[in-house]
């Protein structure tokens, strides 16, 4: 089909010319193997139309990138296809129950005589166990589940190389990968695109990455440097980031020889491909260096951020977190927050600002106060205490540190515990919510790696 026979019902393309969409749409279909339909002209349509001309300029690109979009919608519609059951269907149109038919294999295994072993020469009562004998590929089963470098287990650096234990739990926590099926006897592991930080270890004139799943090193491809690879890309610089296309559909998947019985981690690690890819830090601990309107944040290894950087922090917490909830959610939501090292810092290679107040958490009270030894009752003078504190905040007199437990008016609050220093009026106080010696993470996402990662593996529970 030639551009000029396309039929653009909006009318809308803005494709740089019809000899770039007539060489990518042969180029595909070359790949494919096959013509492509009018629905898969339209994917290169789209994708020519959102490609910068720079992109332009990068062919191979321009034409894996359509190919696997195109793959991509064939396979879901092949696993639609697959998944089709007329049964379902008849039960939510008729919203009743519907007696499943059952296969000529399963009506075979239902007629035996229930107290008849039959384990003995088929090697199990289960209909998926003998179904995986006879047809593996009717109980092939595909789980997709997505690394992400935030979440990787600390026993890796993020250096060199990221490790998530396999979890079927709903509730994810720090180290997992979760997905709600169990994963065992895999067969395969498909990976598409991938986007990685940027590393002049991967930028090289190889023009190649390749990367391993340490798990699995007895399978992989072995180069004179001895360094492993499962699957094979060409690199393409986005700024900040490198895009992996697979160099082809080989180099994009795994097939074991035979089925991996039982997976517990998958550790990734990427070379050039001769040599190891290395990236920088993605996360330090850091403090806080300063409260106030304007936060001053310190990291504990260099950041190497610029402004405008997205960070994601953690574990950022005060001596009163209820009362501090906000305040506390702001600096740990996991939208992250922007930062800012054009101003004039302490140490510009660990400090960073943020626009996020904190000086309600410390600072010196108005007026003064009246305290009683033993007393749970303090009185003010010139005080503003019902805008001051909270109940829970922390107020320090003199050199003690006491707990707010209600504020009455302006001028009265109690204490959770009784006044012990002497008594005493013209007092001066303050209030003081931050945590001493207060450590917490700091996440930097632009070294954000995320891969998905489709399993292909065989259903044996009994």
């Amino acid at each position: 089909m030639e551009y000029t026979q396309y039929n653009d019902p909006n009318n809308s393309w803005r494709a740089r010319d019809r000899e770039t969409f007539n060489q990518v749409c042969i180029l595909v279909q070359r790949d494919i193997k096959r013509k492509i339909n009018n629905d898969e002209y339209d994917i290169v349509r789209r994708h020519l139309e959102n490609t910068s001309p720079r992109g332009l300029t990068q062919r191979a690109y321009v034409i894996r990138v359509a190919e696997l979009s195109i793959r991509e919608i064939a396979q879901m519609h092949l696993n639609a296809n697959r998944n089709y059951d007329i049964h379902e269907m008849q039960k939510n149109l008729m919203n009743e129950e519907v007696e499943p038919t059952q296969s000529g294999l399963a009506q075979a295994l239902n007629s035996f005589n229930p107290n008849i072993d039959i384990s003995g020469f088929l090697g199990s009562r289960s209909l998926e166990n003998i179904i995986a004998k006879f047809n593996p590929q009717l109980a092939e089963e595909e789980a997709l589940i997505v690394l992400d470098s935030r979440y990787r287990s600390s026993e890796t650096d993020g250096i060199r190389s990221f490790r998530w234990t396999l979890s079927s739990s709903v509730n994810p926590s720090p180290g997992t990968v979760n997905n709600t099926n169990v994963i065992r006897n895999l067969k395969k592991i498909r990976v598409e695109q991938i986007r990685i930080p940027y590393s002049p270890s991967a930028d090289t004139y190889y023009n190649r990455i390749g990367m391993n799943i340490t798990e699995f090193n007895s399978q992989a491809a072995i180069m004179n440097e001895n360094n492993y690879i499962h699957f094979m890309f060409i690199p393409y610089r986005d700024g900040n980031f490198i895009e992996l296309i697979p160099t082809n559909t080989m180099a994009s998947e795994i097939r074991f020889q035979q089925p991996i019985k039982n997976t517990n981690t998958i550790t990734i690690q990427f070379s050039n491909p001769v040599q190891p890819v290395f990236f920088a830090n993605d996360r330090s601990n850091a403090v806080v260096f300063q409260y106030g309107s304007e936060t001053i944040i310190r990291t504990l290894q260099p950041h190497n951020l610029s402004t405008g950087d997205l960070v994601i922090f953690s574990d950022f917490t005060t001596q009163n977190p209820t009362g501090d909830y906000v305040l506390i959610n702001t600096i740990n939501s996991n939208d992250g927050v922007n930062i800012d090292v054009s101003g004039t810092l302490p140490n510009p290679a660990t400090d960073f600002s943020i626009d996020i107040n904190t000086s309600s958490l410390i600072g010196a009270g108005a007026g003064t106060i009246s305290a009683t030894i033993n007393n749970i009752n303090i009185v003010g003078s010139g005080t503003s205490f019902t805008t001051f504190f909270k109940p829970g905040d922390k107020i320090v007199i003199g050199n003690a540190t006491y707990t707010v437990a209600t504020i009455t008016s302006n001028t009265n609050l109690t204490l959770l515990s009784p006044y012990g220093g002497t008594t005493a009026s013209g007092l001066s106080y303050s209030k003081n919510n931050t945590v001493p010696g207060l450590q917490f993470v700091c996440y930097f996402a632009f070294q954000r790696l995320i891969i998905n990662m489709y399993l292909t593996y065989i259903n044996d529970e009994s």
